[in-house]
C-alpha cells in the first residue's frame, strides 16, 4: 500500500501489508507476476479507514490450495491495520448454496469495493473463468 501526495506524487507511507499470491500457482495468465490488492478500496472519510481485500497464504508455502484473501480495514494516514483485522474469508459458506464454499485460492477479486450504511460489498469471480477448486486440478493429498 501507498499513500501518495495528491499534487507532487511524492510517496508520504508505504507498507506491504501481506506476501502477495503468485500467478504461477494458477493455471492461466489472467493476472502478471503477483496477486496482491486487485480490487479498488473503498474509504469511508467518517473513520480515516481504508477497506480492502489482499490474496496471500495460509502460511509460508505456495500453492493454488493454500491461497487465501484477507480483508483489511486500515488506517488510511498510518496503514496501521485496525483492531478485529484483517479477517480471513476462507471457507466461508455462501448465502444460495450450502455445498459451495469459498476458496481463496481460485477465487479472485477485482471489482471496486463500495460502502453504503457502513457495510463494506465487494464481488469475485474464479480465475480463468473457472470456479471451484476441482476445475484447475486434483485434490492434494
Amino acid at each position: 500500500m501507498y499513500i501518495f501526495d495528491a499534487i507532487t506524487g511524492a510517496v508520504l507511507n508505504q507498507k506491504q501489508i501481506v506476501r502477495p499470491f503468485l500467478v504461477s500457482d494458477i493455471p492461466c495468465n489472467d493476472i502478471s507476476g503477483t496477486i496482491g490488492v486487485t480490487g479498488t478500496p473503498v474509504i469511508d472519510p467518517a473513520t480515516d479507514t481504508v477497506y480492502l481485500y489482499t490474496k496471500t497464504y495460509a502460511d509460508t508455502q505456495n500453492g493454488v490450495y493454500n491461497g487465501r484473501y484477507l480483508f483489511h480495514a486500515l488506517d488510511i494516514n498510518t496503514l496501521d491495520e485496525r483492531a478485529g483485522f484483517p479477517i480471513n474469508i476462507e471457507g466461508s459458506v455462501a448465502d444460495n448454496d450450502a455445498t459451495r464454499y469459498f476458496n481463496g485460492g481460485t477465487h479472485l477479486q477485482r471489482p471496486s469495493l463500495i460502502l453504503i450504511n457502513g457495510i463494506v460489498y465487494g464481488g469475485f469471480g474464479g480465475h480463468c473463468d473457472l470456479v471451484g477448486p476441482e476445475k484447475y486440478m486434483a485434490s492434494p493429498s
